[in-house]
């Protein structure tokens, strides 16, 4: 049975949010009238449960998908590390890698994705438990039907449309369903970037955000509050994003 009054088909495109709370799937340029689409949202406790529900509910009914997927904070977390100038990509990633767990929280092994912009000086890298990386990887494959078009951070995407909307914010907290991640800087240039997780209600988000602004003496009124919510509706950004149905702009 697949989501209500969204048939499977051949070349369907799909967008997957996962975190440790949520699960949300979203038909992408679906040709079907917008009034049929109906996404599938279910809350769940862990990621172990998570990955259950996107093998019985995503994959089991969409055998023939091609996939974005869109990681929660909690998952994918970024941070700020001192480039050597004249280091190479791959050294970079050796870096950062050897950094990531210390600087995000995350345990054990880590993959890392580093930024391509800069020449030395501060990079912005983003990190991932391998166990959670290998186990999404491994659900698509030579042998699988499914095709991962990429995987991601939902944050990053907020940030990519806030952006382009407002060039004059000094930073942004993305609030998804587990965590809370907080950039702040001015235009391309980061000054710092951290996720506070777990967080998993507005009451902690607020309390752990109005601590991190006093801390580095930033005006709240230049920061873009953001939040992934339960019910689809509607934003104000008028920069396309991913889940958009999902995001409430807060200021």
């Amino acid at each position: 049975m697949s989501w209500a009054g969204f048939k499977s088909g051949r070349g369907e495109m799909l967008q997957v949010y996962l975190g440790t709370r949520r699960v949300i799937g979203v038909p992408e340029g679906s040709r079907a009238p917008e009034s049929a689409i109906a996404p599938m949202v279910q809350a769940v406790h862990d990621f172990a449960e998570a990955l259950a529900v996107f093998d019985e509910r995503i994959l089991a009914e969409h055998r023939n998908a091609k996939m974005r997927i869109w990681l929660s904070g909690g998952l994918a977390r970024p941070f700020l590390f001192n480039a050597p100038d004249g280091a190479s990509e791959a050294d970079l990633r050796r870096i950062a890698a050897a950094l990531a767990s210390e600087q995000t929280g995350l345990e054990g092994d880590c993959e890392v994705w580093v930024e391509k912009s800069g020449k030395g000086g501060s990079r912005m890298a983003v990190a991932m438990q391998v166990a959670t990386h290998q186990a999404l990887l491994k659900r698509f494959g030579a042998s699988k039907r499914q095709t991962l078009l990429s995987m991601r951070p939902w944050w990053a995407d907020v940030l990519r449309a806030s952006l382009r909307e407002r060039q004059d914010l000094q930073g942004i907290a993305v609030q998804d369903c587990d965590a809370l991640t907080m950039l702040t800087g001015q235009g391309d240039r980061f000054d710092s970037a951290q996720t506070m997780s777990p967080v998993f209600d507005q009451p902690t988000a607020d309390a752990a955000l109005m601590r991190r602004l006093l801390s580095m003496d930033i005006d709240a009124a230049a920061v873009r509050r953001a939040r992934l919510v339960v019910e689809a509706g509607s934003t104000s950004m008028a920069v396309d994003v991913a889940m958009k149905p999902y995001l409430e702009i807060q200021a």
